[in-house]
């Protein structure tokens, strides 16, 4: 397994590094950790299945996350980012809301995908059959990221 491994029909492997923070502290953020390119190789699957139902160009705003990216932009000290297991996203013509339901509506296997920082953040157990499919908003309350559940 390597980093050619992630090319999908709408991804390059490019796509799973990309981080402003870290071009801005110049920060390499890529890995060749075999554990890290498997959970990686999950969450391009998982946006890959997302792109084809959707039909629209999906951004990754981030996807894995090196220590030091994910201290600088304020992650947790637990990010599954770190792990190469969540995904940032965007796509064109749908407010985060409306991609969170639409993610929700179309029963794709989550563990988590929640409207958070302007973006949808998603991730993923190695295995469907753990992820807990939970969709929701996440806000600013007193410092503290809440994250409330959609109806």
């Amino acid at each position: 397994m390597n980093k050619k491994s992630l090319t999908r029909k709408n991804f390059k492997p490019a796509d799973f590094f990309v981080s402003d923070k870290a071009k801005q502290l110049k920060i390499n953020n890529e890995t060749d950790n075999l554990n890290i390119l498997t959970c990686l190789n999950k969450v391009a699957d998982k946006l890959q299945e997302i792109r084809d139902k959707i039909g629209v160009p999906i951004t990754i705003n981030s996807a894995y996350r090196c220590p030091e990216v994910n201290k600088a932009v304020g992650g947790s000290a637990i990010s599954w980012h770190q792990q190469g297991l969540a995904a940032d996203i965007n796509a064109k013509s749908y407010t985060q809301e409306q991609l969170v339901r639409w993610i929700k509506d179309q029963k794709i296997s989550v563990d988590k995908c929640f409207v958070e920082r302007g973006c949808v953040h998603l991730q993923f157990n190695l295995h469907d059959s753990k992820n807990r499919n939970f969709f929701g908003i996440a806000e600013l309350v007193n410092g503290k990221w809440v994250v409330n559940q959609l109806a």
